[in-house]
């Protein structure tokens, strides 16, 4: 495949992918499903904090953190929480789609659609990505918007989860594909 043809299938890719997730239209799920200190309070329930700290390899007193609203988690923090708790890093992150991992998806309003962001993926795959987009990002020494980092970890999940059956030719393709998608999304000089 000749590297005009490869940069229009990322471009195209990116582009399909920005327009169905549009973040300005997603609904702000820290006013209407509570924030990040609400969810991890219901997955710690009546645990005590020390205890679920011990089980996340985190300090009680990050938790506390969490908790209080005085610190935000970090994507490593948020995976183990996920991974303990066995709720979805999506449902922990955004309050959208199913809290808990292999549970259906809640059926939407009669007449609406489906929301089309949420992502079930495994929490392994999700680390896997936002790293290699992480070191990616840095690479080209830029920051880019949210909304841009957002579209390119759901567009670059949605490339590997399920569609490479050998899981070693993905870990081949995985950095390439990506670069090519974060250089799709610099801002233009």
């Amino acid at each position: 495949m000749t590297k005009d043809k490869e940069h229009s299938i990322s471009r195209h890719l990116l582009d399909s992918e920005a327009s169905e997730l549009n973040v300005a239209q997603l609904p702000n799920s820290e006013k209407e499903l509570g924030g990040f200190p609400s969810r991890l309070q219901q997955v710690v329930g009546e645990r005590s904090v020390r205890s679920f700290a011990s089980d996340c390899g985190m300090s009680d007193t990050v938790v506390r953190q969490y908790l209080s609203g005085k610190s935000e988690p970090t994507r490593p923090a948020i995976i183990a929480i996920a991974r303990v708790s066995g709720c979805s890093i999506d449902w922990l992150m955004t309050g959208e789609g199913k809290m808990r991992r292999g549970e259906a998806a809640p059926e939407p309003p009669c007449g609406e659609k489906p929301q089309r962001y949420t992502i079930d993926a495994s929490p392994d795959l999700m680390a896997q990505v936002q790293e290699r987009l992480s070191a990616c990002i840095a690479k080209y020494g830029v920051a880019l918007p949210v909304e841009k980092t957002i579209n390119l970890t759901v567009t670059s999940v949605r490339i590997f989860d399920g569609n490479y059956k050998d899981l070693e030719f993905r870990e081949k393709v995985m950095d390439s594909v990506i670069d090519n998608l974060v250089r799709l999304a610099l801002p233009e000089k």
